[in-house]
């Protein structure tokens, strides 16, 4: 009989997990007699039946392409031992863009995209992204950012899976067009008075 034993292990396994493209992990093969006897030196035979999934070279290393399954089979004179291995990314962090923004103008809106990524860095497809915000911006469950109608700092944080990230926002109103009430005054005597009135405004 044949059966498959990570490396480090001292018992058969049935099933394995790796959670990040480009992990890998040993498997060993091990022959036994119809009694049980460990038999040594004899040539085994890895394959995987998904090697999109999970390829496995001559040694019996196994690494993670894509999320799968995959059944990882061991032969040694016609004799095969079976492991079946998953691959399923864990989202290990998260990145945010842009990383900053500074809106300067009340109502003005922004999108942010957020993207989770595995232990080797991977971008992991498929998960939904939780959006919040604090005051003076809110944000939309699709990452549009709005800024609200006073100056100030917060952030903006997309959470996906447990893992957590921030893009540092500010809204610092500044002015994009000026008036001047009344546009136009003559004063017809000396010593006459006018009081002017400056409108500043935002670019909305």
């Amino acid at each position: 009989t044949v059966h498959v034993y990570e490396m480090s292990s001292s018992a058969a396994v049935p099933a394995h997990k790796l959670t990040s493209l480009g992990d890998a992990v040993q498997f060993k093969a091990v022959v036994k007699d119809a009694r049980g006897n460990l038999i040594a030196g004899k040539t085994v035979t890895w394959n995987s039946d998904k090697p999109d999934a999970a390829e496995v070279d001559a040694t019996g290393k196994a690494t993670a392409r894509r999320n799968g399954a995959a059944k990882l089979t061991a032969t040694v004179e016609g004799k095969s031992g079976f492991l079946d291995l998953t691959v399923e990314q864990a989202v290990a962090s998260v990145d945010v863009e842009p990383a900053a923004k500074t809106f300067v103008s009340f109502g003005e809106t922004q999108p942010f995209r957020a993207t989770p990524k595995d232990a080797r860095g991977n971008p992991v497809e498929g998960k939904t992204v939780s959006w919040s915000a604090g005051a003076p911006v809110s944000v939309d469950s699709a990452g549009v950012a709005t800024a609200g109608t006073a100056d100030g700092e917060s952030a903006v944080i997309a959470t996906i899976d447990g893992k957590s990230k921030a893009a540092a926002v500010t809204v610092a109103q500044e002015p994009a067009s000026i008036t001047i009430s009344p546009d136009t005054k003559t004063l017809s005597t000396l010593g006459n008075v006018q009081d002017f009135t400056v409108i500043a405004k935002d670019a909305r």
